[in-house]
């Protein structure tokens, strides 16, 4: 689970920002019982559901990319050390001479240990990483790596907690390019460090940055012929009946891959780059249609196609799986622009089966729905906000459980109130002169734009 990340210099963060998910003292209540909204590690309260909110353009998806940007660092091999590096700084200091690197810090917890990790990068090099061992009071340095620009060649030093011997140290020196992380060794080399291969582990698989528009429902559905499929199946079946979907059942139906006589007569006389093209196209086809079933007062439950489904229904779906791999994965996972299209009691409910089953994963969401802030589950502590100011910056902001009593409507407090952030600056002057304008200088013209079209 994650504890917190520091990014600086990167895209619209310009100076140092950290976020934290660590629980705040929000006094447990009778729900919080069957539904704890946070798991204990290392003696550490982590919330496992994280809300970002912030106006357009505050920021929120530029945060959540840093985590991305991060795992890309961390477990890509590069083989040529003229390689680029992902590197997106903030561009917007006028006072700013030259190009500055990149940082980002995370605090993680793995395998019942809790780690720091840092990592500061430009588009050629990784300057400097540092990996430590945090216990109850101490810290114990595990490696510390940066590059010699005088010498051209990058350094390592590693703790006594490391266990590092003499030959796997050796190897990481001599595999190690200026543009791939200590990290990223143990994945080409044939070399064995436990301390390096819980590190690759949790970077490859601890956390993952998902569109839930991207998810191919047709693909991640489970297959009810299937001894796990037929379990999660049920599961997502009762969660569908729980919010009061009259979908009853549905079965993935395999597609065909054979491609039709007419179109391969017709890639004959096609050249080989376009028959390539047409099979690559072909292969991207989807795998799986969905049939739904659903439950309307008949004998039998009648079909549907998935594809004519809602989008909110859709939406749900694709939350229920998230939600199921993060908790089977004992992983983070970080959801950007969501929730907008589910009813906030069906979102409760769903909150609720998260909740009551995870026992150490994490969602991470950022959205512009507000509407889940009156749901009884929600923890004051687990809101944070992404601020930007005049000057392009952004900043991160978490409310104090004294900014609001626990009585007070907190959609409303937060909807209407320009402290987090989230309200637009909005002025009518201007909106009412646009109006005028527009009218004289387009509405006038006699739709000359659109006669010359046609």
């Amino acid at each position: 689970m994650i504890e917190s990340i520091a990014i600086t210099n990167f895209y619209c963060f310009n100076e140092t920002a950290k976020i934290s998910f660590i629980a705040g003292r929000e006094r447990n209540r009778v729900l919080d019982e069957l539904y704890n909204g946070f798991s204990t590690q290392n003696r550490v309260n982590l919330l496992k559901m994280i809300f970002l909110y912030g106006d357009n353009g505050a920021g929120k998806s530029k945060l959540l990319m840093a985590f991305d940007i991060l795992q890309h660092l961390v477990t890509t091999i590069r083989d040529d050390k003229m390689d680029s590096l992902p590197f997106f700084e903030f561009a917007l200091d006028p006072y700013k001479e030259k190009s500055q690197p990149s940082e980002i810090e995370m605090v993680y917890h793995f395998d019942g240990n809790r780690y720091r990790y840092y990592i500061k990068w430009n588009e050629t090099v990784i300057l400097e990483e540092r990996l430590n061992l945090l216990k109850v009071v101490t810290e114990a340095e595990l490696f510390n790596r940066w590059y010699d620009f005088d010498e051209k060649v990058v350094k390592v030093k590693y703790g006594r907690a490391m266990n590092m011997d003499d030959d796997t140290a050796f190897v990481i020196r001599t595999s190690l390019l200026r543009n791939n992380s200590v990290i990223s060794i143990i994945a080409s080399t044939n070399i064995y460090n436990k301390v390096l291969h819980d590190q690759l582990s949790f970077f490859r698989n601890g956390f993952e940055l998902v569109e839930l528009s991207d998810i191919d429902l047709g693909e991640m559905l489970p297959d009810g012929k299937k001894t796990d499929g037929r379990k999660l199946k049920k599961v997502i079946l009762a969660l569908l009946k729980s919010i009061g979907s009259n979908i009853v059942n549905f079965e993935k139906i395999p597609l065909p891959k054979r491609i039709p006589s007419t179109l391969r007569a017709r890639m004959k006389n096609m050249s080989e780059e376009d028959r390539q093209i047409m099979m690559a196209f072909w292969d991207q086809a989807p795998d799986y249609a969905v049939k739904t079933y659903h439950d309307i007062g008949g004998k039998r439950p009648q079909p549907l196609d998935l594809e004519v489904q809602s989008e909110g229904t859709k939406e749900i779906l694709r939350l229920i799986l998230c939600m199921h791999e993060a908790i089977a994965e004992h992983k983070t996972i970080l959801l950007d622009d969501c929730i907008n299209g589910i009813h906030p009691k069906t979102l409760e409910q769903l909150m609720k089966f998260y909740l009551g089953a995870s026992e150490d994963s994490q969602l991470i969401i950022a959205s512009q729905n507000f509407s889940n802030l009156d749901g009884k589950m929600l923890r004051r502590d687990s809101l944070r906000f992404i601020v930007k100011n005049a000057h392009g910056e952004s900043r991160p902001k978490q409310m104090n459980l004294g900014d609001l009593h626990k009585n007070q409507n907190l959609r409303m407090q937060i909807e209407n109130s320009e402290k987090w952030g989230v309200k637009p600056i909005i002025d009518e002057m201007i909106l009412e002169e646009t109006i005028r304008e527009y009218r004289n200088e387009m509405i006038d013209m006699g739709n000359s734009y659109f006669s010359e079209l046609f």
